[in-house]
């Protein structure tokens, strides 16, 4: 047998050589990207947006979850995660976030706390509840007395301790009328209605008995009273 014959016979008997392990181990991309889906979670129980995103924030810090995002008007999580982030864990994270946080797997059932209640004997009137523009509010206001348009939203964390304020107001001091008006949205009807005015929640248009125009663009209850003299 000459030489090369020789070689190439032990050529075919050398078993062959290994795969590298990277390209061996490396899973397909379309494999990778289906493990990842999107799924939606109504929050209920949120006192305003503001925990909504800290929510949302929270998420973000999972490794198993690529993207976290909140809708401020359906109070609505969305995730983006692989399969090690069940549905019993979501929920025990957003339990844990806050006393009455809950998370219900899919849309359109997120809700916000609900608004204080007011005493049966307070003049008070929900003039909108969804952002319908009202039309001016001087033919609204109530005749020879004290009229406070409150501006607010469900989704405002810091309309509720104004809410709380002009609800304490109204328990000592008689006389004064309170209309509420629901923004919903920054484009709402009723937002377009009110014009550059409008720059931050909770928003307060006070009239006077004698017809004087107050407003108050996210001041706090403490600002109002000042300027007003009600302290």
């Amino acid at each position: 047998m000459t030489l090369r014959p020789l070689l190439l016979s032990l050529a075919l008997l050398a078993p062959a050589a290994p795969a590298r392990a990277t390209a061996a181990h490396a899973p397909p991309a379309r494999h990778a990207a289906a493990a990842v889906r999107s799924r939606v979670f109504s929050i209920q129980g949120l006192d305003g947006g503001d925990t909504g995103d800290a929510l949302a924030a929270s998420f973000r810090t999972l490794p198993e979850v690529a993207a976290a995002s909140f809708d401020l008007y359906s109070a609505e999580l969305t995730l983006v995660a692989d399969a090690r982030l069940t549905d019993a864990r979501v929920q025990a994270v957003v339990a844990g976030a806050g006393a009455g946080l809950r998370a219900v797997p899919g849309p359109g059932q997120g809700r916000y706390l609900p608004p204080l209640r007011y005493p049966p004997e307070a003049d008070v009137v929900v003039l909108t509840n969804h952002g319908a523009a009202v039309g001016p509010l001087e033919r609204l206001r109530a005749p020879d007395r004290t009229t406070i348009f409150d501006f607010y939203a469900d989704w405002c964390i810091a309309c509720r301790p104004m809410d709380a304020h002009v609800r304490d107001f109204l328990r000592t001091h008689r006389g004064v009328a309170v209309r509420k008006l629901n923004l919903a949205r920054w484009d709402s009807p009723l937002a377009r209605e009110l014009g550059p005015g409008l720059t931050a929640l909770p928003h307060l248009v006070v009239f006077t008995p004698d017809g004087r125009r107050h407003e108050f663009d996210g001041d706090t209850w403490e600002q109002v009273a000042r300027v007003m003299r009600w302290r």
